[in-house]
């Protein structure tokens, strides 16, 4: 059973776990949430922008869609 990992990696200058999750052929549709959280610092911003992206290899994931969908909280 092969598997596809998706890792989430922080910045050099931020704080944080690496985390990661693997997809399988048993799990691959399944649903999953992934939390970014960030602490906050000392700039006095109101809000700052930040960039997600994924990226799909291997196999035939030519149709996988580049869009994120972000809920902000």
């Amino acid at each position: 059973m092969g598997s596809s990992g998706v890792s989430v990696d922080t910045d050099g200058a931020m704080q944080g776990e690496q985390t990661s999750l693997s997809f399988t052929t048993a799990n691959w549709n399944t649903a999953w949430t992934v939390t970014v959280t960030d602490e906050a610092d000392d700039d006095n911003a109101v809000s700052e922008t930040v960039t997600l992206s994924h990226t799909a290899t291997g196999g035939d994931y030519g149709s996988v869609s580049q869009e994120l969908v972000v809920t902000v909280t």
